[in-house]
């Protein structure tokens, strides 16, 4: 099966297109994790160090049953931190 020049051009800029797109897409949800990572680092200075959030099952993040909201906040800033990787 042999590609025309046009049809190659053709692909070529769909290419481009799903590649701008997918760009894009990174750069709005790079935007997205740093508003949130601000969010929870003002969030995380109201929080009362003797708070405790008790649940009946491990919590996915931390593996605790007991965890302070202050523990939660700091363990999803740290994913951010590392799915950004600007605060590493």
């Amino acid at each position: 099966m042999s590609l025309t020049l046009t049809s190659h051009m053709h692909d070529c800029k769909s290419i481009g297109e799903a590649i701008a797109n997918a760009n894009a897409l990174l750069v709005k949800t790079q935007t997205e994790l740093q508003h949130t990572r601000e969010v929870l680092e003002m969030l995380r200075e109201y929080q009362h160090p003797k708070l405790v959030i008790q649940t009946t099952y491990k919590h996915w993040l931390t593996e605790e049953k007991a965890l302070q909201p202050v523990k939660l906040i700091d363990a999803q800033i740290a994913r951010i931190n590392t799915l950004l990787g600007d605060r590493a």
